[in-house]
């Protein structure tokens, strides 16, 4: 197996004492030994404009039946700022996009470039506008994280089943057949996940349903945010140069989007990404600095 790929699962349970999930070792071994060397290697050779979509909606307060309000889960947006901000070191033009419910997180960065909000609509007005967004912005990848996907029904489903379709903006249009694509998740309900569709529901550890939107290369993390991360690692391996922010910076980035108003995947306003602490987040950033 690949060490930067071991990491990013946390399979050696090596960070902050924490143990992996078990649904991701069961969906290990569909993936190549060095998937996410290969997904870096992948959007390498697609130079040009990348688009970066994240966002997961988080209801608040956090019950069913929904609330009219909530946020975004702090999992998410610092994997798809860090990774953006590694791709324009390497000459790429980065369009974020997200609907209105990051417009807390995009619209509060100096440095953020560019950001697209992908409204909430109708699925013909939905495919409409990213077709037509595709067709402006021609980008050479798409990448998705944490990012809400459709399952077989069109419905937008969390990971305690419930339905959030009126709050998620219909991105999977972004990421049809006719792109080159990279998908990061950690559930199996996140865009690009739909690789695992046909056999997520046979583990023992399963979704009863699963994302269906596939990508080019699927990429798994014991957070979406540690997957991106664990790109920028590979990324830099094979460019020769330390892409990775420090952990400070990733502490202080989810920080920042906590007290701005992102929460938690269970609503909570805490600095905590999956569970895993500010100091697991140092950690980890140190363990793939190692593999450079």
């Amino acid at each position: 197996m690949g060490a930067i790929e071991d990491v990013a699962l946390d399979l050696l349970g090596g960070v902050g004492g924490g143990s992996p999930s078990p649904r991701l070792v069961e969906l290990r071994p569909f993936l190549a030994s060095n998937y996410i060397e290969d997904a870096a290697q992948f959007i390498l050779d697609n130079p040009g404009r990348a688009f970066i979509i994240t966002g997961f909606f988080i209801p608040v307060p956090y019950s069913n039946p929904l609330p009219l309000t909530g946020s975004v889960e702090t999992d998410g947006p610092p994997g798809a700022y860090f990774l953006g901000r590694a791709l324009e070191q390497l000459d790429y033009e980065v369009t974020f996009i997200a609907d209105k419910w990051s417009n807390l997180v995009f619209n509060r960065i100096d440095d953020v470039g560019e950001y697209v909000e992908f409204p909430i609509m109708s699925e013909d007005e939905s495919r409409d506008f990213a077709n037509q967004l595709l067709s402006e912005k021609n980008p050479s990848i798409v990448i998705a994280t944490e990012r809400c996907g459709a399952n077989r029904n069109g419905k937008y489903v969390n990971g305690q089943g419930w339905d959030i379709s009126e709050f998620s903006a219909k991105t999977d249009f972004l990421m049809n057949d006719r792109v080159k694509s990279v998908g990061i998740g950690d559930g199996g309900n996140e865009m690009g996940m739909g690789n695992f569709a046909p056999f997520i529901t046979e583990i023992a550890h399963g979704m009863d349903e699963p994302c269906v939107t596939s990508c080019t290369k699927p990429v798994l993390g014991r957070s979406s945010d540690w997957g991106c991360y664990a790109i920028i690692a590979a990324l830099s391996k094979i460019v020769g140069r330390d892409l990775l922010p420090t952990g400070d910076e990733v502490a202080q980035f989810i920080i920042d989007i906590v007290d701005n108003g992102v929460v938690t995947g269970t609503g909570r306003i805490e600095y905590v990404v999956d569970g895993r602490s500010l100091d697991d987040q140092r950690e980890l950033i140190d363990n793939l600095r190692a593999l450079l």
